[in-house]
């Protein structure tokens, strides 16, 4: 087994290598240098390259070289592979001493500003980065400036990162799996579910399967948002009450609320027969409870219902709504707001008591 060393920056000062190799007596060896070795420079030509040749084979010496980012790519085409001396194109890989090599090879010169184009520095010069190269783990590797590696903590089975949170097999995650299958890893609503691959989004349909794949990203997007609650419950309990009669609509301009029409009124109030009522649905809903009602402006009950008017008005609905301070789950007599058991359909209740208990 031949012994291997790094060599790198000579910059052309071959005769200075083949010095410290002759005192220290390195023989029948493998000399890898890791760039800028003075390639392409003018006191540097293919006559070069053979007299190093012949040098390094009368020491038994094989020089293997990658491209620097002083170095003229055009040597590092493959073209210059002498039995002793090897010019190495970019990502070249070796099997040496039971060992793979990578050898990525490539950069540019930053300092070009002061350099001479074609004597000092190349237009030709670029970096490659290849991603995702699956690099062994008793994989060696070399580069010359620029190349990132990365890694991963090893592990046992299937694990695969949603909207930037691990699942593993734990959690239900499969060899093969659908994309409502993947949704349901972060959340039970519908949702659009993209793979990341290569720098690119690939939607996943809800029934499609796809074979899954050690440390895939994914982005699960709920759908059917709007204004920061969901449309899906909200629409659900607009359905609850009108299945029943009640005349109840969602609207978003200029704020999101839940209109009430046509709520029953008794009492301190015999010619007003019923009245709408506007109660804001807050970002957040239903982490976030309902709270307080807009009533419309000179509505003879303001004053009449619990709770403080003249809190601040809006326009919706094409008119203008005067807010009460009223807090059914906050002190007003109503149950501690439940997000699993209150909301649209539920508040309901608490307008219509708020209504009828009006100067009674």
């Amino acid at each position: 087994m031949k012994p291997t060393y790094i060599l790198g920056d000579h910059h052309g000062d071959c005769g200075a290598v083949l010095s410290i190799l002759r005192e220290r007596n390195i023989r029948d060896a493998t000399i890898i240098h890791v760039g800028d070795g003075g390639e392409g420079f003018p006191d540097w030509r293919l006559t070069t390259a053979g007299d190093l040749d012949r040098h390094f084979a009368a020491l038994g010496i094989e020089y293997l070289s990658i491209r620097g980012n002083h170095s003229d790519p055009g040597f590092f085409d493959g073209k210059v592979m002498l039995p002793n001396f090897k010019l190495l194109p970019d990502y070249t890989t070796l099997h040496m001493n039971g060992q793979s090599w990578l050898l990525v090879g490539g950069a540019i010169s930053i300092d070009r500003i002061d350099r001479v184009m074609g004597r000092s520095w190349w237009p030709g010069e670029t970096f490659e980065l290849r991603e995702d190269d699956h690099v062994g783990l008793e994989d060696t590797l070399l580069f010359a400036q620029g190349p990132v590696f990365y890694s991963r903590r090893g592990h046992s089975g299937l694990t695969i990162t949603v909207n930037k949170q691990s699942f593993s097999e734990a959690d239900g995650v499969k060899a093969e799996m659908t994309g409502r299958e993947i949704a349901q890893l972060v959340t039970d609503q519908p949702s659009e579910v993209k793979r990341l691959q290569g720098g690119q989004e690939i939607v996943i349909q809800p029934d499609e399967k796809v074979k899954i794949h050690d440390c895939e990203e994914f982005t699960v997007l709920r759908c059917n948002v709007v204004g920061g609650f969901e449309k899906e419950r909200t629409d659900g309990e607009i359905s609850v009450l009108k299945s029943n009669g009640a005349e109840v609509e969602v609207i978003t301009a200029p704020v999101n609320a839940v209109l009430y029409r046509n709520m029953p009124t008794r009492g301190g109030c015999p010619h007003l027969q019923s009245t709408d009522v506007l109660v804001a649905i807050p970002t957040g809903y239903p982490g976030v409870m309902l709270d307080g009602a807009y009533l419309p402006e000179g509505s003879p009950l303001l004053g009449k219902v619990a709770g403080q008017p003249k809190q601040g008005t809006i326009q919706a609905d094409g008119r203008t709504w005067e807010l009460v301070s009223y807090h059914p789950h906050n002190g007003g007599g109503g149950a501690p707001w439940n997000p699993s058991r209150h909301g649209i359909h539920s508040y309901y209740t608490e307008i219509l008591s708020w209504i009828q208990a009006a100067a009674a």
